[in-house]
């Protein structure tokens, strides 16, 4: 019978056999195993599955039929570790390295307070890799923003605290099973994209803690997915900025003036600068955001261009 640890750690793969497999080795490095790792397949068009079953027989693994996306996928390993009994489940993604000490770090704070629900590690940048890309951030319930003071900046990370905040990034996050259970898991309309951000905005308000710890870290290869400021991502950014405030904005009316008379703005900047397809990805984030359109939505649009 499986021994359950104290932490599973859940990657989701989609047909990034190269990434994950450093991910992985990464996570192999550590000699203190608290943790069980649960990978999950998106529907890889490689041969990612059977790789990882070959090369690494000690995790478990779970193949999806479909891509179900961040969202999706996570949901299926988190549920199935919640089912087992783990009591945190940690969210990382499969474009990481991580340091060795990443997960006791985050336990330890976690176990300090029964009233702390979510702590985030610090996500570097995985070149430069001294540089923070997202620690903790505070909402701006105007623009759907979420503000980090440190992002971008070099820090020192043994004189940083561990503070509470409004959110942590999704790239490296612990969450409790208890808490997981009381207000649902990841909302799959999101698809990928804010996503942990309403996770963490819910836990808030029925009255979890979110909160940062430094010494945890994590580095990011960032957008190994989609690439920076992709169509794809410009699409689902704007939709899902939508639908977060929808969901937990406390000025739901004041937020969609802002978003209305910004997305003319970009949209006209880009047109006069010859960006069209950028324009594109905002004006269906927008229809697609006013007409309820989620999930996968019109992401295959993108892909063929």
């Amino acid at each position: 019978m499986q021994t359950i640890k104290e932490v599973a750690i859940i990657l989701v793969n989609w047909s990034q056999k190269k990434l994950t497999e450093e991910c992985l080795q990464s996570l192999f490095k550590i000699d203190n195993k608290n943790f069980d790792i649960i990978l999950v397949d998106n529907d890889s068009k490689d041969d990612s599955v059977s790789f990882f079953k070959s090369k690494y027989p000690e995790i478990t693994i779970i193949v999806n039929s479909e891509n179900l996306g961040f969202t999706g996928g996570n949901n299926v390993g988190m549920k199935h570790a919640v089912n087992l009994g783990y009591k945190y489940i940690y969210l990382l993604n499969n474009d990481t390295e991580v340091e060795v000490n990443f997960i006791n770090e985050v336990l330890n704070v976690a176990n300090s307070d029964s009233g702390i629900g979510i702590v985030g590690s610090s996500v570097f940048y995985f070149e430069p890799s001294n540089v923070i890309w997202f620690s903790g951030g505070q909402a701006n319930w105007l623009t759907g923003d979420m503000y980090d003071s440190r992002a971008g900046k070099i820090i020192n990370i043994d004189k940083s605290v561990i503070e509470e905040v409004d959110e942590v990034a999704g790239a490296g996050m612990l969450i409790k099973s208890e808490l997981l259970l009381e207000i649902g898991f990841l909302d799959e309309r999101f698809f990928i994209y804010f996503e942990e951000t309403d996770l963490c905005a819910r836990a808030k308000r029925n009255n979890w803690k979110v909160v940062w710890c430094p010494k945890s870290i994590v580095w990011h290869k960032v957008s190994s997915s989609f690439g920076e400021a992709s169509p794809i991502m410009v699409y689902l950014m704007t939709r899902n900025r939508w639908l977060f405030m929808k969901k937990n904005s406390p000025n739901f009316k004041r937020f969609v003036l802002y978003f209305m008379s910004k997305s003319v703005r970009d949209i006209s900047r880009l047109i006069f600068t010859k960006k069209i397809i950028l324009s594109k990805a905002i004006l269906y984030g927008v229809f697609d955001a006013l007409f309820g359109v989620y999930g996968k939505g019109s992401i295959n649009i993108f892909k063929k261009e």
